[in-house]
């Protein structure tokens, strides 16, 4: 019913809907801020735009309120355990799809992100009482560069270290690269040298190209993948190596040895890894009860700190 009182309050609203040049979701967004004065400018702005652009677009030219930092107690909710957490991950390895998709969507955005003003977003996310003591001891440590405890430096500083340890995880990335390579036994090892310039020239996208010539725009679950299969004698240079997404990987994979072995493959991987959540969630347990007599004082102590969540140093509000 919005929708519609807006159109008639400014018809050229129908003829871009018609067109093809606006969608539903656009007119809402520009609603709010649609007048007689400035109709036909922002509709011709916003054609062609997808909703993330337009917010985007109205953030600039009509800038809000940046928001003050909050720290707000919500009601507990039931959290999502460790073992939970591997299983959903391995039952992710499964591909339902006997087809390459175009195109791999990105997972659902965890936090609500809303531009407010030119180059500057709203984000606003929920966290457990763990994340935030290690966001107030980041604001103790770090209080001589930052002492204000401002969240957007302490976050920014935390993504930086962050981004720099992913990145030597993902693709060996490093300012300072080896001389002298070990050699593998292991056919499926890739050198760290051959990571960074696959990661440098891919662009740390997936390479998968549809058949109408699109390329599969997803930078998520990156994985490296032997254009000739190992197998099949493919080795780890800059050439026989690519990036896909996962879901791609597995496609290629099964387009190479059939639906049925890769299917039979993600089986196994996937009872592998339950019976380890399993094993380890039962030697937690006969840990926590003193149940295993011959334990040594390692496995006892590596336990109890896994078990330690308190510090010692005292704790300051959130700024």
């Amino acid at each position: 019913e919005s929708r519609r009182r807006t159109a008639r309050a400014f018809p050229a609203i129908f003829h871009a809907l018609a067109d093809g040049r606006l969608h539903l979701t656009a007119v809402c967004v520009l609603a709010p801020q649609l007048s007689s004065g400035n109709a036909a400018e922002l509709l011709g702005a916003a054609a062609g735009k997808t909703t993330e652009e337009i917010e985007a677009m109205l953030a600039e030219r009509f800038p809000r309120t940046e928001l003050l930092p909050l720290v707000e107690a919500v009601p507990a909710s039931r959290s999502v355990t460790d073992d939970e957490l591997a299983l959903t991950q391995v039952a992710g390895i499964s591909s339902g799809s006997g087809y390459a998709p175009e195109h791999v969507h990105n997972a659902s955005k965890c936090a609500n992100v809303a531009p407010i003003a030119r180059h500057r977003f709203a984000l606003h996310f929920s966290i457990g009482q763990l994340v935030l003591d290690k966001l107030r001891c980041a604001q103790e440590l770090f209080s001589h560069q930052i002492p204000s405890g401002d969240l957007e430096a302490v976050f920014e500083l935390a993504l930086d270290q962050l981004i720099r340890v992913g990145e030597k995880s993902k693709f060996a990335g490093t300012d300072r690269p080896q001389r002298t390579v070990r050699a593998s036994k292991n056919p499926r090892h890739i050198p760290n040298r051959v990571k960074r310039e696959v990661w440098k020239r891919d662009g740390g996208q997936c390479t998968f190209v549809s058949e109408s010539g699109e390329r599969c725009p997803a930078r998520t679950l990156i994985e490296y993948d032997h254009v000739e299969e190992v197998a099949r004698g493919g080795r780890a240079t800059v050439n026989g190596v690519r990036l896909r997404c996962r879901a791609h990987n597995q496609y290629t994979a099964e387009q190479a040895f059939g639906r049925e072995f890769m299917e039979h493959k993600r089986e196994e991987a996937r009872a592998a890894a339950m019976a380890r959540v399993e094993a380890k969630a039962v030697e937690n347990a006969r840990l926590r009860e003193g149940a295993i007599p011959d334990a040594t004082l390692e496995e006892r102590v590596k336990f109890a700190l896994s078990r330690c969540t308190t510090r010692a140093t005292p704790r300051r509000s959130v700024a």
